[in-house]
């Protein structure tokens, strides 16, 4: 059965909302998200990823999909269902994804995903 995203794709950011990761997660999921993706671009992977093991805890109990963003290494670190690579991460000037994926996992890719790069179905790019 092929995955659909909803209609509403919420996602996070510490730095607009002033919440953690792991309390917007609780929100959202409260709020009716199924799914919700955890962005972040400044914080130390480290603290992202303890943000990320709080965040994925919260979304299985409330029987949600939880998406990281261009991390690869924290997405399969935490078990999060997925990962989002965007223009700026996680794929290199070729178009090729720069960490090897060793386990099943979700991935979605921005549409265009850097200058002149174009995915095709034959690449495994489902949307």
């Amino acid at each position: 059965m092929p995955f659909r995203i909803p209609r509403v794709y919420p996602l996070t950011d510490v730095v607009i909302s002033g919440l953690s990761h792991a309390e917007q997660v609780k929100r959202l999921a409260a709020g009716g998200a199924t799914i919700i993706q955890l962005r972040e671009k400044t914080m130390a992977g480290c603290d992202f990823y303890n943000e990320a093991q709080a965040a994925v805890e919260i979304a299985r109990k409330a029987g949600i999909r939880l998406i990281i963003n261009d991390r690869v290494d924290i997405a399969l670190a935490v078990g999060a269902d997925g990962v989002h690579l965007g223009h700026d991460g996680g794929i290199d000037e070729s178009g090729d994804i720069e960490q090897p994926i060793v386990v099943p996992i979700w991935i979605r890719l921005s549409q265009a995903v850097a200058d002149g790069i174009v995915l095709s179905h034959e690449q495994g790019v489902e949307h």
